[in-house]
């Protein structure tokens, strides 16, 4: 396969055959299972153990499973939980503002959405893919979420991004994008208007933990033509309700000042 690494791939099959045996197993049964020589299977198994991916059994010298297999499990989870205990609040947006409603973390300096409702009537529908990636800087979500980090970790954060163009509405000055991101952290929601995608506006909130910190964000997405200046002040307000109403019953009322 064409742009593959075979020691990756090698890697892999033996966490699939440590995954899928329900018990611990010897070095000639891995090799066996996946099909590769005992020395090479030792040396993957090696590299798999110094990295806490795997772990031996120093008695009987058998294999299995190891604690960052299980922390990587616990991780999934939380963002499976996350979608989930956002949903309805997504889906109150929506049957509030008739808009589509996206929920969405920070990766990088990319904004990864992870779930997408949308309104009933199609016309207005623009359907977000879970998973893909926006620059951080050229989106509402993006933007809020970047708001959330102390002024003094964010220049560290900005001075590590390249400030691309994708519309004519795209900030590309960094003193310009620190002073939008400060009025955001202030008056608590983004907004986007067309940095990525022409004549598309959207409205982000965050989410936040107990102790103040953005975890995510929520949106309300719609081309300009359906999100008029005239509108703006109630979606702000639904988007930033619902946001907190998120925040408060999955992490608590916040304790930061």
């Amino acid at each position: 396969m064409n742009g593959t690494n075979q020691a990756v791939i090698h890697a892999l099959a033996i966490l699939d055959c440590l995954g899928t045996r329900k018990t611990a197993q010897h070095l000639i049964d891995i090799a066996q299972a996946v099909h590769l020589p005992e020395s090479t299977t030792h040396r993957l198994l090696a590299s798999l153990a110094a990295k806490d991916y795997i772990q031996q059994n120093s008695r009987d010298l058998t294999y299995r499973l190891g604690w960052k297999v299980a922390m990587l499990a616990r991780a999934f989870d939380d963002g499976v939980w996350l979608i989930q205990s956002i949903r309805p609040y997504l889906q109150q947006l929506v049957r509030q503002v008739g808009r589509s409603a996206n929920l969405a973390v920070l990766q990088g300096d990319h904004v990864v959405p992870l779930d997408c409702v949308l309104p009933e009537k199609p016309g207005v529908a623009l359907y977000t893919w879970p998973g893909t990636s926006f620059p951080v800087y050229a989106t509402a979500l993006g933007k809020i979420l970047l708001a959330g980090f102390p002024p003094n970790e964010l220049d560290s954060v900005l001075a590590k991004l390249t400030l691309n163009t994708y519309t004519a509405s795209t900030i590309t000055d960094p003193t310009r994008l620190r002073q939008v991101l400060m009025e955001a952290r202030e008056r608590g929601y983004a907004i986007n208007y067309g940095e990525f995608i022409p004549e598309e506006r959207c409205i982000a909130a965050p989410i936040t933990d107990g102790g103040g910190a953005t975890v995510a964000a929520i949106s309300i997405t719609a081309r300009t033509s359906e999100l008029t200046p005239e509108l703006e002040p109630n979606v702000i307000a639904a988007v930033t309700s619902l946001a907190r109403q998120a925040s408060e019953a999955l992490f608590g009322p916040s304790s930061a000042s």
